[in-house]
């Protein structure tokens, strides 16, 4: 078996610091770059997109409680450094009545458990009745596309709050998966030993507490039954302060790094320099991925064109703001897996007025002003938000997107 990657973490810092044991490695920096490259000694098929994430910065940060990270900016790119505070544990506390799993082991639902694919179906069906997938028919074996998405990060948020229990006697592990069911009572997660070692549990069953086998079982197990994921530690962040000024936007994040996820009417409207619109929708990805590229490389060049690019996007901020002003429930909450914040999402109509195109992520920092930190599709954004709640909106539905 493959080490953990919170145990290839140790083995990297110790290997940097030639030291022996894990504590001889506390308190001493070590440059990101060879944490990098001795991660891939350890395994040659480490990469942070195994991981769900760009980069080894944005990796190493979901050990906020072990690992401290400072940038050096006397250097051009600038360079970060790594410092363990503690040991980074590489399984879950076992002390008290019920042990919480760490959010180090563990990355996503998949690696902590093996799910049969019936089990979504059984949750939908236990489940408030919803649409789990986009458009008005769901593909091929996407059905339950958005139950997925919503269960896994559902159960990342849970590893950060330490809601995920596993009972004393270790027979079992639980969460509680933020759905209800028809009486509007929790729905929990239940998980086994795997016998085939793949994965350490096995999703045995959905249940509800005290209701059949399952649920006595549950009650039997747990002396506390799991809490639900909590997302309103700050409500104010949940509605849109109109008393603030307009979001500040860092326009080329927005707009030129960010081409692929902007309508091509838009592009096609603004006349762009040395740059002629073609259907992408036939595209090999290594062609669309070329074509993206030159539309990115002509845009920048052509200041006209990106001067009209942000006065339209001006515009259709400016609308939404009305919109909101109107209607406090077009700015709608999402949470953010990798900040682990609420942002709110602005609708934004790019093309036509009658027609959303992308959705404007904006933050609420600290001095009460916002700061838009990026561009959703559509799909993105209801995901994001469904973590949450069911979106209540008349622009973000799962029935009006096209995955």
């Amino acid at each position: 078996m493959p080490e953990s990657l919170s145990a290839m973490i140790m083995t990297a810092f110790k290997r940097a610091l030639a030291v022996e044991h894990d504590t001889d490695a506390l308190g001493k920096p070590v440059d990101i770059c060879t944490l990098g490259q001795l991660l891939k000694a350890i395994d040659p098929t480490f990469s942070p997109h195994n991981y769900g994430e760009e980069k080894l910065k944005h990796l190493l940060q979901k050990f906020d409680s072990e690992i401290e990270l400072k940038e050096d900016d006397s250097v051009d790119p600038s360079r970060y450094f790594a410092t363990l505070s503690r040991v980074i544990p590489d399984e879950f506390s076992s002390s008290g009545a019920a042990a919480s799993f760490s959010p180090t082991t563990y990355d996503n639902i998949k690696r902590f458990a093996y799910i049969l694919p019936q089990r979504y179906e059984e949750l939908a069906a236990m489940a408030l009745p919803e649409k789990w997938y986009f458009g008005t028919q769901p593909k091929p074996g996407r059905q339950y596309e958005l139950l997925e998405n919503y269960l896994n990060y559902t159960f990342i948020r849970l590893l950060h709050e330490g809601k995920i229990l596993e009972s004393t006697s270790g027979a079992l592990a639980a969460f509680n998966t933020g759905l209800v069911d028809e009486k509007y009572e929790p729905i929990f997660a239940l998980f086994e030993p795997n016998k085939n070692n793949l994965q350490k549990w096995f999703l045995r069953s959905f249940c509800i507490r005290g209701e059949g086998a399952e649920g006595k079982r549950l009650v039997g197990e747990f002396a506390k039954l799991p809490e639900a994921a909590d997302y309103f530690s700050q409500p104010q962040d949940f509605i849109y302060d109109l008393h603030a000024n307009p979001p500040s936007i860092d326009w080329e994040h927005i707009i030129i790094e960010n081409v692929d996820r902007i309508p091509l009417d838009f592009f096609n409207s603004l006349h762009i320099k040395d740059f002629s619109c073609k259907d992408c929708s036939k595209m090999s990805e290594e062609d669309l991925s070329g074509y993206i590229t030159e539309l990115r490389t002509a845009f920048y060049k052509d200041k006209r064109a990106y001067r009209i690019a942000i006065a339209l996007f001006k515009g259709a901020v400016e609308d939404t703001l009305k919109k909101v002003r109107w209607n406090y429930k077009t700015a709608i909450p999402m949470y953010y897996p990798r900040t682990r914040k609420i942002n709110l999402l602005l609708p934004l109509c790019l093309v036509s007025d009658d027609q959303v195109d992308v959705a404007l992520v904006v933050e609420r920092m600290g001095s009460g002003q916002y700061q838009a930190h990026t561009i959703l599709q559509l799909e993105w954004a209801y995901q994001n938000a469904r973590l949450i709640c069911r979106p209540d909106s008349d622009w973000l539905s799962s029935s009006l997107i096209e995955s």
